[in-house]
């Protein structure tokens, strides 16, 4: 398993805009073959929004990369974001997949 946790820091006035696109990318990123959870969350204070995310293996985040609708919020979303980080770097798991 490849796991990964995106941040995103918002412009200003642009959260909810933010928000929404990513929420569209949900179902398209669950029905790739290699996703194992795909998850956006947003922090309490709505000043950060969270991409959790989990893949059987590395290859499969490369495709997720690769994708149309990953493309297409990346083209969109870029520019509503003021700062990004991978606040958890990518993680391989130790346990088998089950």
């Amino acid at each position: 398993m490849y796991a990964i946790t995106i941040v995103f820091q918002p412009l200003p006035g642009r959260t909810q805009e933010l928000i929404d696109l990513s929420l569209a990318i949900v179902g398209p990123s669950r029905a790739e073959p290699d996703n194992l959870f795909f998850d956006v969350l947003i922090s309490e204070d709505r000043n950060e929004l969270v991409f959790y995310e989990a893949y059987a293996d590395e290859a499969g985040f490369a495709r997720h990369m690769d994708a149309a609708h990953t493309k297409a919020w990346q083209v969109q979303a870029l520019p509503m974001i003021l700062e990004s980080s991978i606040r958890f770097p990518a993680h391989r798991s130790l346990a088998p997949v089950p």
